[in-house]
């Protein structure tokens, strides 16, 4: 599975989100978004669906791209929890 992930530096308390990649692109999209503690009881971590999208122009409200390595171990786990 591959991720598109986004770092939006802390602004929000929903710091990460992650797209899966199923079997390429679908018209819509399921995504995870987390703090950097979604299993802390303060932090954050839920998924939704988002309509389709130009990766480029309208993802830049959600940060820089990451890499998966980058992210912290628990939203790394989140994230292989949503498989």
């Amino acid at each position: 599975m591959k991720f598109l992930i986004y770092d939006n530096g802390g602004e929000t308390c929903d710091r990460y989100t992650i797209y899966y990649r199923r079997n390429g692109w679908q018209p819509w999209q399921h995504y995870i978004a987390a703090s950097g503690a979604p299993f802390h009881p303060q932090g954050f971590g839920q998924h939704g669906e988002s309509a389709p999208f130009d990766r480029r122009a309208d993802m830049q409200h959600l940060g820089s791209p990451v890499r998966f390595a980058k992210l912290p171990a628990d939203v790394q786990k989140f994230a292989l929890m949503q498989e």
